[in-house]
């Protein structure tokens, strides 16, 4: 619920709200151990933050490079 919630923060502009609603999320899935739903929360937390910093993947949308610094928040959220 709440990643959806996210999504739609992020269609709307609303990119703090959505950021709070997929860190929220991402958080109740691994208590609960849903890693399969977290991982798809973290697939919509990925498309946030290519939005949010306007930057897309090498080959999609122009090919300019993902920068390590969303790399390192999207990696930093999945706890490798």
């Amino acid at each position: 619920m709440l990643t959806n919630l996210g999504i739609v923060y992020r269609d709307s502009g609303r990119l703090d709200e959505a950021g709070a609603c997929y860190d929220r999320a991402l958080a109740l899935q691994r208590q609960h151990g849903h890693d399969d739903v977290a991982a798809i929360t973290l697939a919509n937390l990925l498309n946030f933050i290519l939005i949010k910093d306007r930057i897309t993947i090498p080959g999609l949308r122009g090919g300019r490079t993902l920068g390590k610094g969303v790399v390192g928040c999207v990696c930093s959220r999945m706890s490798l």
